[in-house]
């Protein structure tokens, strides 16, 4: 007796970055050097080929995430191509918080960042449990007000808007992921098994 599986339907597929592939460096660097992309995130600037394969290679030994956000389809290799990136990484002097930055290609496949980053949450979670981190984890993200998109695509995600953080420059909102909102995102959408 055969059991059917519901079909898993995600919009993004998400992998690690490989730091050997000059393909998924050619096109973090595209990504990264965007005009859209380097007006929000200008921790980016200044970059060499040796940082971005560093930069790939983060897969959560070290507390930090980088996840290739791809569309579906696959090119004649078999190899899903990144659209865009999503950055998890330790919110400074805050035990059990990551940050998130994420970014995609400014033609890139429309509705990606949200699937990918509900994804690239719930598979940083298990992770770390799996690294053997003992506190709970909270996911947070800084967005300009100004950046509408990018609000779209943290609440589609089941983040919530928490409040608001004055800077020395500017005015960011705070946003924390909660965790059942995710969960029933990613079953209403058909991404859980």
């Amino acid at each position: 007796m055969s059991m059917d599986l519901p079909e898993i339907k995600r919009k993004a597929i998400i992998r690690f970055f490989d730091e050997d592939n000059a393909e998924d460096i050619r096109r973090l660097k595209i990504i990264v050097r965007s005009k859209g992309v380097r007006g929000w995130m200008e921790d980016l600037k200044g970059m060499r080929k040796m940082d971005f394969e560093d930069w790939a290679a983060e897969r959560g030994e070290t507390g930090y995430f980088l996840f290739a956000v791809c569309a579906p389809s696959r090119n004649e290799a078999g190899m899903t191509l990144p659209q865009g990136f999503i950055y998890l990484y330790p919110r400074e002097g805050k035990r059990g918080v990551l940050e998130v930055s994420y970014a995609k290609k400014r033609f890139g496949k429309r509705g990606l960042m949200g699937s990918a980053l509900r994804q690239a949450s719930l598979k940083a979670r298990r992770i770390r449990k799996r690294l053997g981190y003992k506190t709970s984890l909270h996911i947070v993200a800084e967005i300009d007000p100004e950046n509408i998109p990018s609000e779209r695509v943290i609440r589609g995600a089941g983040f919530e808007n928490t409040g608001e953080r004055i800077g020395r420059r500017d005015v960011r909102y705070v946003w924390e992921l909660n965790w059942r909102r995710l969960m029933k995102k990613m079953r209403e959408k058909g991404e859980l098994a």
